[in-house]
């Protein structure tokens, strides 16, 4: 098993890597709803110049560092 050998499965890092993405999109929803509900954000839509740009470029970043953390076994690229 893993746990007795000190390593980490493929399979097992690629569901960290998935849950990462879940819970970073998750929290990053939770505080927009907070400060929408707070009235610190307005209720309309958020939106800026860039802004599909900036979300390709973040989502490509978090997937270059999941590839790493899966193939390298890189557990700073994970955090």
């Amino acid at each position: 098993t893993h746990a007795s050998a000190g390593a980490l499965s493929q399979v097992l890092m690629i569901e960290l890597a998935v849950g990462s993405f879940i819970g970073a999109i998750t929290f990053t929803g939770s505080l927009i709803a907070f400060g929408k509900l707070q009235e610190i954000l307005g209720s309309n839509p958020l939106v800026f110049k860039g802004q599909h740009l900036l979300n390709l470029v973040l989502g490509l970043v978090m997937f270059i560092f999941a590839g790493h953390f899966v193939l390298e076994n890189s557990m700073t690229s994970f955090y």
